[in-house]
């Protein structure tokens, strides 16, 4: 079989329609901070964190900030990701 690869801009370079946001804070405002930004965002929201238990933390403080969210990582079935990405296009969630 032939490998192919396909490629959208430069590698590693985010697309011109996302937008990305930082912020330096000390651990003791960052939980509050992650929260309060998400206020006013555009929905739906996509957060990345880096292991699953940063995944589920994320989205407790935003589910206690009155957020609908779900969360995916690679504890979950393919079936239940399908799921997740289709509820969040439906609008039942505001982030994942």
């Amino acid at each position: 079989k032939k490998v192919v690869t396909v490629k959208v801009g430069k590698i590693g370079d985010a697309s011109e329609n996302i937008k990305q946001i930082a912020y330096y804070t000390s651990k003791l405002e960052r939980d509050k901070l992650f929260v309060e930004k998400m206020y006013g965002l555009a929905k739906p929201i996509l957060v990345f964190a880096n292991t699953r238990d940063s995944c589920e933390i994320a989205a407790n403080l935003l589910n206690d900030g009155g957020f609908r969210v779900a969360f995916i990582h690679g504890g979950k079935s393919q079936k239940e990701r399908d799921s997740i990405i289709d509820s969040l296009k439906d609008g039942i969630f505001d982030i994942i």
